[in-house]
């Protein structure tokens, strides 16, 4: 599932006009729009990532230490919804921005 996720955030940040998002790795960096071209004439969309890493360093990031990875690092875990959401809150309040949508509302 990791390769597919690569692989689709990369096509679209390569075709997209890409607001914001992590750096997918050291060598193809974050194709933020400003940073790169693509290799259709001009960007297709706009493209918004927002990703955080479900492990014990990520999510001490997010100020949530409290949170077993592994209680929610499955697709199906469902019964760690509460935790979920969560996770989801903590990264909008850090990483989601007004200005990334300029234009939109």
């Amino acid at each position: 599932m990791s390769a597919a996720q690569y692989q689709q955030d990369l096509l679209c940040r390569l075709y997209g006009k890409c607001l914001t998002g992590d750096p997918l790795d050291r060598e193809v960096g974050d194709l933020i729009q400003e940073k790169s071209k693509g290799p259709a004439a001009g960007k297709l969309f706009t493209y918004l990532r927002y990703d955080t890493e479900l492990t014990k360093d990520g999510l001490e990031r997010l100020g949530l230490s409290n949170i077993d990875p592994a209680t929610v690092q499955g697709l199906d875990s469902i019964e760690s919804m509460p935790q979920l959401k969560e996770i989801g809150q903590a990264v909008a309040k850090q990483k989601v921005m007004l200005e990334h949508f300029v234009g939109f509302i």
